[in-house]
């Protein structure tokens, strides 16, 4: 099971307007660019895109093989890892990251932090390595969120999650700049930190509050059980 918000398959094209983001007007086709992996028996997914401060258009999703992207080329080290990259107005890309283990890994949500950070979110298999931070899935697969810096480091990763499949589909912030991620889960439990959900449906959907430090807070659902 797959949790994502768009998908597109290997030899996807990136479409880029002419105008601010979320601007309706009138508008024309400024660029279009191929991301593909290789071999060409691999995949790869864009799943989610914002601004930084900077102009700079920041993709994520995930990719199999190796994926070059300007001067840069990653290469996965299991089904699929995590690729982050950074495409800046002049269609130069300036930045790409990787991260991952030995399952099929990708990155489904992305937020700009008041920092300059960057908050990724989605869901991993098995084992999954970013920067010094080693998360490892209690079942098939588990929800991750991480930060990472302006110059492509990660510097912070928490997990949670079940015995089966779990996952991040968005990132937002509240009023005092706790990041809130919303999602689904399959597993009959899981868990966040000190809070365990009870799953009365399959899946259901998990609202997560984290705190600036990446600290699990709280967490709620609908028509379920919550406990500390």
């Amino acid at each position: 099971m797959r949790f994502s918000t768009q998908r597109l398959w290997a030899g996807l094209f990136m479409l880029l307007l002419v105008g601010a983001p979320g601007v309706l007007q009138a508008q024309s086709w400024e660029r279009v660019m191929a991301l593909a992996a290789t071999p060409s028996s691999e995949f790869t997914f864009c799943n989610t895109t914002c601004y930084d401060a900077a102009g700079n258009l920041v993709v994520a999703g995930s990719f199999g093989g190796s994926l070059t992207l300007g001067s840069f080329t990653l290469t996965s080290a299991g089904k699929r890892d995590i690729f982050v990259a950074r495409l800046s107005p002049a269609g130069q890309w300036t930045q790409a990251v990787r991260a991952g283990g030995t399952g099929d890994d990708g990155a489904t949500a992305l937020l700009l932090l008041p920092g300059g950070e960057l908050a990724v979110a989605s869901s991993f298999e098995n084992s999954l390595t970013l920067g010094s931070s080693m998360l490892t899935s209690a079942g098939k697969r588990d929800i991750f969120v991480a930060r990472l810096s302006p110059a492509g480091q990660w510097t912070q990763a928490v997990r949670a999650g079940g015995s089966e499949d779990d996952g991040i589909s968005a990132l937002s912030l509240d009023a005092a700049a706790q990041l809130v991620a919303v999602g689904s889960f399959v597993s009959p439990t899981v868990t966040f930190g000190t809070f365990i959900l009870q799953n009365t449906i399959r899946p259901t959907n998990p609202l997560v509050t984290l705190t600036p430090t990446c600290l699990s807070l709280a967490s709620t659902q609908p028509d379920s059980g919550l406990r500390p």
